[in-house]
């Protein structure tokens, strides 16, 4: 229960449960605040929850009628009557009823929303960017209500309209010429017009759709985080490069401290914070605490216990702020907050996810005086959605390890349990006598077994048990077949449950008997909870890092864009400003495109990948003309850049129209043909077959590359795995296992066979069609 109630953990709403006694199992952060802030005193897990209310109060009263009813029914909903001197806001309280082994109460606060006039139940969701369909003219063809948020438009007046209109004239060129590209995705920064008519810096991606010109229709997101004054900072390639740099770190190691300590030392290089600090936001039952994550810079105070104090002078700040967030007090939070520490200035940015205080970015000019604060950079407030995305990245591997190492430990201890029975064996007769008992504990039986020798079934068991038993064992004899039955048993104050597994029995006099092997499966009922239990969590904990994986590189994304963008921006600028680039600076740029490029692919497999294991991958297949889509893929993905002739191919037998995913294929292919090209010599060729056969057709790949080793072939489809011998190429060990994946959608098979030093061949088999396929 304890890896479930940790999603609730960081909610605005107040969360906690109960038992039955009324006492406090758990409680989230918004719950202590708020129940330190409304009763005065502290709460504790296991303290009675009603023990700081008068019990002699209408309040006291309403709290303990409503947890009484919810032990009665298991859902049940109550409002704090306006007349209690506790009302502060129209609060609704849901109850709900949780039967494990025992009986808990859990209850969630739902404030009522002033503007909506209804409970607000989706503060879990936060609108964070909003998408529009546009055709190629610009004409709005839909667009999503996020917009309200983020630009103060209605939807519905702004379909119809043109996006052009929106955007500041000198913007617009850059737009229609999006429309003119043959790309597939494109971002740029754009001045955008609001509903009060001010313009506003937001980065925005644009993905077109549609084989023909005609039918190409085109989508745009805009990132609501991203949304930045047009009169305000706007981040330089430096800037970029050190974002960029910490994000691909986050990636490779998983590691925060790394991606904080690049950024920290980028501030102190430019004279921007010559001391910084960040410090994660943690909870020790109701008092909070600071933990540095990383620091920059010389700590001039000589004291020991100075540093420590400081950090527990901005926990304490940091408390007071989050109290007034959660009772909606108005105050500025998104600026930085002035700290005077020993005659000397500090400034506190807050880590904000969604409306919750994660942690904090303090920096300082060390310069002791009359403590005034250093100004506000506003390329430090620019750097903050790094590190709050960062951050929450980090907690949430966290606790996902941890939960990861409970389920290991309930596993360990489900074994235990499962191996550990005792069992009786019972020997009954054609009139349902019991004949024989065998049992090597005899605390197990209800009765001594010598007694229970010569009576019926059913005076052992009791009526109602003993007629199940008859019912089953009369089956037996008449089926001469086995069978098996559970049952509870009450076995002093507990009930147990038990199976009874009964065979037939022949003696040579050729009389029939029934073997009856009874089995305390009670801990086998209470494994098979657990275990139902881990599996649902273990899913759960896949979708989050899945879900995790897909978000990063979402947000990745565009900054990469950006960083391409001002490259060829630069390039251009050089190349106007002093005529053709020396070639020490025409390599440079050509690293630069080849390192994007790389990480570009790297982040759509992530993406592909996440969306295969959430499975949101749309399957579409339909009739498709398999030789042209090839050739249209080599032509468009390979011939650019590697030039005609560097693939060959061949067809066996006449083509025939084939039943597939055409946008899947184009996956396979393209990772197949990039994977021989990438570890094969730059002379030499790659060959493409294309075999029609009478069943089946194939796809086959074959390169004169390095080969992969014999006792590594069989992993080669993992993700992330890569062969030994691979390590001076590029890559992350996504392609093949994309393409394993995507073949299996079409029911179809893949082999390799592959010779070290001398070249792979990779064959897929595919079905004509895949509906008769699934029939059959």
């Amino acid at each position: 229960m304890e890896n479930i109630l940790s999603f609730f953990e960081d909610a605005t709403e107040l969360f906690w449960v109960i038992d039955q006694n009324y006492r406090l199992v758990y409680g989230n952060k918004s719950f202590f605040i708020s129940y330190e802030n409304y009763y005065g005193s502290l709460l504790h897990k296991g303290d009675d929850i009603l023990k700081a209310i008068p019990s002699d109060t209408e309040h006291y009263n309403f709290w303990k009628n409503n947890y009484e009813k919810a032990f009665l029914f298991k859902q049940y909903a109550s409002e704090l009557p306006k007349t209690d001197p506790f009302f502060r806001q129209r609060t609704r309280f849901d109850f709900r009823l949780i039967e494990s082994l025992s009986k808990f109460v859990c209850v969630r606060a739902i404030f009522l929303d002033a503007e909506t006039g209804e409970f607000n139940y989706n503060s879990f969701i936060d609108n964070t960017e909003f998408t529009l369909n546009i055709d190629e003219e610009g004409n709005i063809l839909r667009i999503s209500p996020a917009v309200k948020n983020i630009l103060g438009y209605i939807s519905d007046w702004m379909e119809g309209k043109t996006i052009i209109e929106l955007l500041h004239p000198e913007e617009r060129d850059i737009l229609r010429n999006f429309f003119r590209s043959n790309e597939s995705m494109e971002a740029t920064w754009c001045r955008i017009r609001d509903f009060s008519g001010k313009y506003f810096w937001c980065n925005i991606q644009m993905a077109a759709f549609g084989k023909l010109q005609a039918e190409r229709k085109y989508v745009i997101t805009i990132n609501k985080l991203q949304k930045t004054p047009a009169d305000s900072f706007v981040p330089d390639t430096n800037v970029l490069q050190v974002i960029a740099e910490a994000q691909s770190q986050f990636i490779k190691t998983s590691k925060s401290k790394h991606c904080f300590d690049t950024c920290l030392s980028y501030f102190q290089e430019e004279g921007i914070a010559p001391f910084s600090f960040i410090a994660a936001l943690d909870w020790e039952g109701t008092e909070p605490s600071l933990k540095v994550v990383s620091q920059n810079g010389n700590w001039i105070f000589s004291k020991e216990d100075s540093f420590k104090k400081l950090l527990k002078l901005m926990a304490e700040k940091s408390y007071d702020i989050q109290k007034g967030i959660i009772n909606k007090l108005h105050q500025e939070i998104n600026n930085a907050f002035p700290v005077n520490f020993e005659k000397t200035g500090f400034l506190m940015y807050l880590l904000l996810q969604k409306s919750e205080i994660i942690g904090v970015l303090v920096t300082s000019d060390m310069v002791p005086g009359n403590g005034e604060a250093p100004f506000v950079n506003p390329k430090v407030i620019y750097f903050r959605q790094l590190f709050v995305s960062i951050l929450s990245s980090s907690r949430f591997i966290k606790s996902a390890n941890i939960a990861l190492h409970k389920l290991a430990v309930s596993k360990d201890e489900l074994q235990s349990l499962v191996t550990s029975l005792d069992d009786i064996i019972l020997e009954v007769n054609t009139l349902f006598t019991i004949v024989n008992v065998w049992c090597n504990d005899a605390s197990i039986l209800s009765i001594p077994k010598e007694m229970m020798i010569g009576k019926k079934i059913s005076e052992v068991k009791g009526e109602r048990l003993g007629g199940k038993f008859e019912e089953a064992i009369q089956e037996v004899l008449d089926s001469e077949s086995a069978h098996s039955i559970e049952y509870m048993d009450p076995l002093g104050n507990k009930i147990e449950w038990f199976s009874a597994k009964m065979n037939l029995v022949r003696m040579f006099n050729g009389e029939k008997r029934v073997s009856i092997l009874i089995q305390d499966i009670t801990q086998r009922k209470e494994a098979e909870s657990i275990i139902e239990e881990t599996l649902k969590k273990e899913k759960e904990l896949n979708l989050m890092k899945s879900k995790m994986i897909t978000s990063v590189s979402h947000e990745f994304r565009t900054p990469l864009a950006t960083i391409v963008s001002s490259t060829e921006l630069l390039e251009m600028q050089m190349k106007k400003d002093y005529g053709n680039l020396n070639p020490r600076s025409e390599e440079l740029l050509a690293n630069i495109y080849d390192e994007s490029e790389r990480i570009s692919d790297m982040l759509r497999s992530f993406l592909v990948m996440g969306r295969f294991e959430e499975n949101q991958l749309p399957f579409k297949p339909k009739e498709t003309d398999i030789p042209a889509l090839i050739r249209r893929i080599i032509k468009t993905r390979f011939d650019t850049k590697y030039g005609e002739g560097k693939i060959k191919m061949k067809m066996v037998n006449q083509p025939r129209l084939v039943y597939v995913d055409p946008s899947l294929v184009w996956h396979i292919f393209s990772n197949l043909i990039s994977n021989a090209i990438k570890y094969s010599p730059s002379e030499s060729l790659v060959t493409v077959e294309l075999q029609f056969l009478s069943d089946e057709w194939l796809l086959i790949v074959k390169d004169k590359g390095i080969g992969i080793p014999d006792e590594e072939q069989q992993h080669i489809f993992q993700s992330f795995y890569r062969a030994g011998n691979s390590d001076q190429h590029g890559g992350y060990g996504l392609g093949l296992a994309i393409v394993d994946r995507f073949v299996r959608m079409h029911h179809g098979s893949i082999e390799v066979n592959s010779t070290l030093g001398k070249g792979s061949v990779f064959t897929i088999h595919f079905h004509y069609n895949i509906t008769m396929h699934e029939k059959n």
